[in-house]
């Protein structure tokens, strides 16, 4: 086998490539691919109750701490064995309040859309619209794997992804993130007659910390199993 450098594909490489079904010109950037919103799967009692499998919802508004997935519209192509993609957060989703919890690299032989769990930190409601760009994509080529170190095909159809983030969504995430600071508070409330309160704000801003760090790398994790190899 020849040894190659990786190397960055740019939009008309992808594009003959045909790399990413549903891609559009007007969503790559620079050396990178924004992909879409084509799906949006609510969690929990709102995700039993409002969705179906097939649906399209146009909009979706996301409380404070409220939990959801997206799916992209566009959907990646099997059969490019020197290609992998590295997808990550679009910032613009931060500065709005919302993180989304799994990101990271996918094999050559993934097909299908991509999907991911949105949280919204901020104090209000933030709309999200099928359509919108949520994740970042740039395909990296490089040198056919052999068969030795190529990991097995993941190759499902959109239906029977849906499917799967439905039964995800439904059975292992709750509809609201964790309320690091209501445990914060609870546990400054319990110590404020023991310690001096100069240290109980110390310990509560720890405490604050390490909850969300923990929860969100449980979530991201669980989020990483199912939807980006």
């Amino acid at each position: 086998m020849v040894s190659r450098k990786p190397m960055i594909l740019l939009g008309e490489q992808v594009f003959d490539r045909s790399l990413l079904n549903g891609a559009q010109a007007k969503h790559f950037r620079n050396a990178s691919y924004y992909l879409t919103i084509g799906q949006i799967v609510p969690v929990g009692d709102r995700e039993e109750s409002l969705f179906e499998i097939g649906s399209t919802r146009k909009t979706w508004s996301i409380k404070p701490k409220e939990m959801i997935w997206v799916v992209s519209s566009e959907e990646f192509r099997k059969g490019n064995e020197d290609v992998s993609c590295l997808a990550t957060l679009r910032t613009t989703l931060t500065k709005n309040g919302l993180l989304a919890l799994n990101t990271g690299i996918i094999d050559p032989n993934f097909s299908g859309p991509i999907g991911t769990a949105i949280i919204n930190f901020s104090s209000k409601e933030v709309p999200i619209r099928v359509g919108d760009e949520f994740m970042r994509i740039i395909f990296i080529k490089h040198g056919v794997i052999s068969d030795e170190f190529r990991a097995k095909p993941y190759d499902r159809s959109k239906k029977e992804y849906l499917f799967e983030v439905q039964e995800l969504a439904l059975s292992k995430f709750p509809t609201t993130f964790l309320d690091a600071q209501d445990i914060s508070e609870e546990f400054y409330d319990r110590l404020a007659d023991k310690w001096p309160r100069y240290l109980l704000k110390k310990a509560s801003f720890v405490v604050t910390a390490l909850v969300s760090m923990v929860v969100a790398g449980v979530i991201g994790a669980l989020a990483n199993q199912y939807l980006v190899d």
